[in-house]
């Protein structure tokens, strides 16, 4: 061997992502299966929730309507009895009134 003259020596060229390629494929196939399904799941899990929470409201709010009717009536109650006491007031303060004639109903014939 001479110092001078450049050694030669065989190599074998490999393409490492090619032949990586070939041999995970089939796994990351395999992964990618595994992770649609997994997403499939979540996502019918995800529309069952949604779903529930929608008739949870559905029926709160119709709660809220039943309360806001009841709510309605007792004040509409309220104000008929509030209506009657000022009105049995007044008739009570009218009675205590002494009036010149009497309260008499005049029928009046039509011309």
């Amino acid at each position: 061997m001479n110092d001078g003259e450049p050694i030669e020596h065989e190599f074998d060229i490999v393409d490492l992502e090619a032949h990586d390629e070939h041999q995970t494929l089939p796994q990351v196939i395999k992964e990618n299966d595994c992770l649609t399904m997994e997403l499939k799941e979540n996502l019918e899990r995800v529309k069952f929730i949604i779903s529930f929470l929608e008739q949870e409201t559905s029926q709160l709010k119709a709660k809220q309507l039943v309360k806001e009717k009841d709510k309605f009536k007792a004040k509409n109650q309220e104000m008929k009895g509030k209506t009657m006491v000022d009105h049995e007031e007044t008739e009570k303060h009218e009675g205590n009134v002494e009036r010149k004639r009497p309260r008499t109903m005049v029928l009046r014939k039509a011309l």
